[in-house]
């Protein structure tokens, strides 16, 4: 990289790696550099409008459409790599405040909000909006392993969507050893708009001490 970061924020798009932030809010020329795999060069990008979410607390991007989308605290960027250009997308809707866990299955974000909301971004009417279904419910409320407060990961599986969390329950009652749960959700899109979630499998896949830090997971199919 050209300049010094710390918890920057990186993604992949189109044989490039982003990488924003990390640097300081007021070094605009070098707060986004974009690394090229093919000539294996580190390029300096311009980051016309992100003056606002350079002064974000904090942010989470993906890819999505070809553009970088970037949800914050207060507000949702996107930047496309052609103009060189961000934009406001949408106000951050009060659910996905503190919101840490997003991917896209299908051409669609989906997320997990700080209460174990699980909701999808229509692009249409730029809200989001929550994904319906009992299965989605119970997930959330499960007195011993509800997944409130604890995702740990959320991916697409497949065209399904993967999500990972250690239960608040444990958390709460300072148990010593914690387990880990992961769930793949099967979604369908209704006539009306709506998007349903039904739980296709799910269970525990690890047990890990308390002091665990879960620094990233990845899909693979074998």
């Amino acid at each position: 990289m050209l300049v010094a970061r710390a918890g920057a924020t990186a993604v992949f798009l189109d044989g490039k790696i982003y990488v924003m932030g990390g640097c300081g809010e007021d070094e605009s020329v070098t707060w986004m550099e974009v690394f090229d795999i093919k000539t294996q060069t580190w390029m300096a990008l311009p980051s016309h409008g992100a003056a606002e979410l350079r002064k974000e607390r904090w942010f989470i991007a993906n890819v999505l459409e070809g553009k970088i989308y970037a949800i914050a605290e207060m507000k949702h960027y996107a930047y496309d790599p052609k103009e060189g250009t961000w934009r406001n997308v949408v106000e951050t809707h009060e659910e996905s405040w503190w919101l840490n866990k997003w991917c896209v299955v299908d051409d669609v974000m989906y997320c997990y909000s700080h209460s174990g909301c699980c909701m999808w971004f229509d692009s249409k009417t730029r809200k989001w909006l929550f994904v319906k279904g009992s299965d989605i419910d119970c997930m959330r409320i499960m007195p011993t392993c509800g997944l409130a407060s604890g995702v740990l990961k959320v991916a697409n599986h497949g065209g399904k969507l993967l999500v990972m969390w250690t239960p608040m329950f444990e958390a709460i009652n300072a148990i010593p050893m914690r387990n880990i749960w992961c769930a793949k959700i099967a979604l369908e899109k209704r006539h009306g708009g709506e998007v349903w979630g039904k739980l296709e499998w799910v269970e525990t896949v690890l047990t890990v001490p308390e002091s665990f830090t879960f620094s990233s997971g990845v899909v693979v199919s074998i």
